[in-house]
């Protein structure tokens, strides 16, 4: 399939944001899918491995106290290959989401337990992006989950 065909596939399934070269010069397609006015998903799809997907799910919830304005939540983010700057560029498309939509007014998250062998990535990814951090520790001082959070 080429370039075009792809695109016109992926038109059927997504909205197309935009299209991309990461670290490693791949060409990538940044994709959305939308449920009502909000994002539900951002996603890159890579024109040279069509199986290879990289993905933000978000949720979008009100401020318990003041239902005009909106928090997203990232629910999880799934890098396919790491060190290519797929995750940067997940993020542009979802600050470019938010600064779009004037009632979001804080991105938060959490980082799992099951992330635990890369926290240190974790932290410096977030940290770049402009997100607070801030971990959990055990009776031993060691590092089991954490939040992350950026005002907007």
């Amino acid at each position: 399939m080429d370039k075009l065909e792809y695109l016109n596939d992926l038109k059927r399934h997504y909205i197309i944001l935009g299209e991309e070269k990461n670290k490693v010069r791949e060409c990538l397609f940044a994709c959305a899918i939308k449920d009502k006015d909000e994002y539900t998903l951002i996603a890159l799809k890579s024109i040279d491995n069509q199986r290879d997907i990289s993905k933000l799910n978000i949720i979008t919830e009100r401020y318990p106290n003041d239902i005009d304005k909106k928090i997203i939540k990232i629910a999880d983010i799934i890098i396919s290959n790491k060190n290519r700057g797929n995750g940067s560029i997940l993020m542009k498309y979802l600050f470019e989401y938010v600064n779009q939509n004037s009632d979001i007014k804080k991105i938060i998250g959490t980082i799992s337990e099951v992330d635990q062998d890369h926290f240190d990535r974790l932290e410096h990814f977030y940290k770049k992006h402009g997100f607070k951090v801030a971990f959990y520790t055990n009776d031993k001082g060691e590092r089991i989950a954490g939040d992350i959070e950026k005002e907007l």
